[in-house]
C-alpha cells in the first residue's frame, strides 16, 4: 500500500472502532471523519488526521508516523458527571485501540505499532457550560 492508501485506511479503521462502541447508536450523526461543529447528538466523536511525518528510511522502504486526534464530547449540566462520562468513554476507546496495536483489517496489519501517548481534557480548548470535551492522540508507525 502507498502512504496515501495507508493513511486513509488507518483513518477509516479508527472511525470504525469508534462506531463500534455501544454509546454511539446513531453513527451518521455521532461519529465523524474530521470535525463538525456543533454536534447534532451526544455523545459525539471526531476522528481527525493531524500529521504525517517521516519519509525515506532506506532506498527500499519509507518509515512514517501517522498521527490522528480523536475527540469526544458529552452533554451534562453537572460538571463532575459530564467530565467523568467523557473520560470513561475516552478510556474505553483507549482500551479498544491498545487491544489491536496493528489495526488489523481482513487479517492485514495496517500499522507496525499504535500508541496513545496522551489524553487531554478540553480537547482543542473546547469547553462550554454543558458540553464536556476530551481527546486522545493516536500515533501509528508505518513502513511502505
Amino acid at each position: 500500500m502507498t502512504i496515501e492508501e495507508t493513511w486513509e485506511a488507518v483513518w477509516d479503521k479508527l472511525v470504525s472502532l469508534v462506531q463500534g462502541m455501544t454509546e454511539f447508536t446513531d453513527i451518521a450523526d455521532q461519529v465523524y471523519h474530521g470535525e463538525k461543529f456543533p454536534p447534532n447528538k451526544f455523545p459525539s466523536a471526531y476522528v481527525v488526521p493531524t500529521l504525517i511525518s517521516g519519509g525515506p528510511g532506506t532506498p527500499v522502504k519509507e518509515d512514517w508516523i501517522l498521527t490522528y486526534e480523536i475527540g469526544i464530547v458529552v452533554k451534562n449540566a453537572d460538571m463532575k458527571a459530564g467530565v467523568l462520562a467523557a473520560m470513561k468513554l475516552i478510556l474505553q476507546l483507549k482500551t479498544l485501540l491498545i487491544a489491536d496495536r496493528n489495526l488489523t483489517v481482513d487479517s492485514t496489519q495496517l500499522v507496525l505499532n499504535l500508541e496513545v501517548p496522551s489524553i487531554t481534557p478540553n480537547w482543542r480548548d473546547m469547553s462550554s457550560y454543558e458540553n464536556h470535551w476530551v481527546g486522545l492522540v493516536v500515533a501509528c508507525s508505518v513502513t511502505t
